[in-house]
């Protein structure tokens, strides 16, 4: 059985391009036979009315009269440059779907870099399989941009000996984490880990390594005066941001409701209010609940923390159709969690890399900074990535112990070069 499965993953990894074709041919025929160009969420209708807004009148807003900064600009902007040739959201849903497989490619690559053809093969099977992905990319959310660019710079991290670096690199690098950080605001925690990765796992001087992360501060910083400016909101990355916590924060509010939650008096509370004052106002209510009550908040914050590693939002199933639905999203999540589990388990046959420890330190960082807010399958999504690599790594030891190729006199260092290592598992 095992040999089939490393035959599989060899043979997948050699026929990459058609697996990723054949995935974007049935993704679309899918895509457009169930979802094609509807807009079924709320937050859809939002970011598509700002990227009308903004190619009619040149106004990030809701409306020519109503600028916001509920919304940041990356994925707005995104949504803008496709509507310049056409109104329909079905041209930005396909772009998506081909930045859905590009992520996909790139996940590959870097498993290939981390551990060998086998673990590319089951990282690419992983990326194309993983059912929240693979909806994300069907709706106008950005959790397919977010998710390219998350690996993306996951390869640039990874893709150089240590010690070397290129200053372009680093550029490019700043501005894939500014794209990053304005579609998501909470993406800044990654931002710092890849600078902070940069020295002390590649051994890239402070200096040059410091770059990525400066012009993504450049450019928040940018949107912020922005914000400051016509909005009148100081300090503010977005207004949405107090919506967010009041969500999660608040006497009776559940740790997996979310969005759900029932928080109507505190917007009576805001009527007449400009956006920015009731961003201040919900952003006030829930920081006083948390320092007032620091017992409940901290109850309400592990719970969240837990509820961040679930398989679905809603956990209770009515039907054979949301059985079914629930049993392929948690067995999608929690397959690959367990693998990455397995490689964690195998440290002392193998320590970890570098490159690993960054991988488990984005995942758990992300869940300890959603948390403080509140927790759902698709904020998340981008991250699982992360996990697929993880995953790809636990199955080849697997693999290899199987074979009894994996003995512990082979571990290489931590800090040893990707490339020697990734040629080593190629051999």
């Amino acid at each position: 059985m095992l040999s089939l499965i490393a035959e599989g993953t060899r043979l997948v990894y050699r026929w990459h391009v058609a697996v990723l074709a054949t995935a974007f041919v049935v993704s679309c025929i899918v895509g457009l036979a169930t979802i094609g160009a509807s807009l079924s969420f709320v937050d859809e209708q939002e970011y598509d009315a700002v990227a009308d807004t903004l190619v009619a009148t040149g106004v990030f807003g809701m409306s020519p009269d109503r600028p916001t900064a509920y919304k940041v600009p990356g994925y707005a902007g995104f949504l803008a440059v496709f509507k310049v040739v056409a109104e329909t959201p079905l041209l930005p849903k396909l772009a998506q779907v081909a930045m859905w497989i590009a992520a996909a490619w790139l996940t590959m690559r870097v498993a290939l870099r981390l551990y060998g053809e086998e673990a590319a093969g089951a990282a690419l099977v992983f990326a194309v399989l993983y059912p929240v992905t693979a909806f994300a990319a069907w709706t106008l959310y950005p959790q397919a941009i977010l998710g390219v660019l998350v690996v993306g710079s996951l390869f640039l991290l990874f893709c150089r000996e240590e010690g070397t670096y290129d200053p372009k690199e680093m550029v490019f690098h700043g501005l894939l984490l500014a794209f990053l950080v304005l579609t998501n605001p909470l993406s800044i925690f990654y931002a710092l880990l890849v600078s902070v990765a940069l020295v002390l796992g590649r051994r890239v001087p402070v200096l040059p390594a410091s770059l990525p992360f400066v012009i993504t501060l450049v450019a928040v910083l940018a949107w912020m005066l922005r914000n400051y400016l016509v909005m009148d909101a100081p300090f503010t990355i977005a207004t949405n941001m107090g919506d967010n916590l009041l969500l999660g924060n608040f006497p009776g509010a559940k740790p997996n409701l979310g969005v759900d939650q029932d928080i109507n008096h505190y917007w009576e509370m805001s009527t007449g209010l400009t956006e920015a004052a009731r961003n201040q106002l919900f952003r006030g209510i829930a920081v006083d609940w948390i320092v007032g009550h620091p017992a409940d908040a901290l109850s309400l914050y592990l719970q969240k923390l837990f509820y961040f590693f679930t398989y679905s939002n809603d956990i209770v199933t009515t039907g054979t159709g949301s059985f079914v639905q629930s049993l392929v999203l948690f067995v999608g999540y929690y397959g690959i969690l367990a693998l990455a589990l397995v490689r964690i388990a195998l440290v002392g046959r193998k320590p970890l890399t570098w490159p690993e420890i960054v991988l488990i330190l984005v995942y758990v960082g992300g869940a300890l900074v959603y948390s403080i807010f509140f927790n759902r399958i698709r904020f998340r999504a981008p991250l699982d990535y992360t996990v697929m690599l993880m995953a790809s790594g636990g199955l080849a030891m697997m693999l290899d112990w199987a074979r009894g190729d994996a003995r512990p006199s082979e571990v290489r260092p931590v800090a040893r070069s990707l490339r020697r290592q990734g040629a080593a598992a190629r051999r």
